[in-house]
């Protein structure tokens, strides 16, 4: 048994088999593989997920509208980047955690970052199966958008101060 698997027993432990990878060796003994942090569809309450949808479609829109076709090979490499560190897991203890790569892609695009952090987590919604697709904008409004906002005041108060 590897450190990244737990032993968890069926009478103690529900599981969604769209968030965990289980193993079943015994009748009474699951071995988890890895834990998946994103947000899964089914588990916010109706309310929730709209709340999200409604802060991530206005941002998303404002930052499609300031992507600048000059910096799209940029674009690209930092969300292969995004969407290869995310798939990496580091077991800690009982959980597993992953790089988001969203504060730093927000240095690098300002407010591109969160079309580009958006594309990777689709990507990763619909080829791996971390999160949902209706709970997409609850995980933008978590996992992109802090970085955008970051990025983008961190960037504006560099060319202020002719930093970079």
């Amino acid at each position: 048994m590897t450190k990244s698997e737990i032993i968890i027993r069926k009478s103690q432990f529900l599981y969604s088999s769209q968030n965990i990878l289980v193993k079943d060796y015994s009748p009474d003994v699951f071995f988890i593989e890895r834990f998946i942090v994103h947000i899964s569809d089914g588990v916010l309450s109706p309310y929730v997920v709209g709340i999200g949808w409604a802060i991530a479609l206005p941002t998303l829109a404002i930052s499609v509208r300031l992507l600048r076709t000059e910096q799209v090979g940029a674009y690209g490499v930092v969300a292969a980047a995004f969407f290869a560190c995310s798939t990496i897991h580091v077991p800690v203890g009982p959980f597993s955690m992953h790089l988001v790569l969203s504060g730093i892609a927000g240095l690098l695009l300002g407010w591109g970052a969160l079309t580009v952090v958006t594309v990777g987590l689709l990507l990763q919604a619909l080829f791996i199966g971390f999160g949902g697709l209706t709970v997409l904008g609850v995980n933008i409004s978590i996992m992109a958008l802090p970085g955008a906002i970051m990025g983008g005041c961190v960037r504006t108060s560099m060319d202020e101060t002719g930093f970079c």
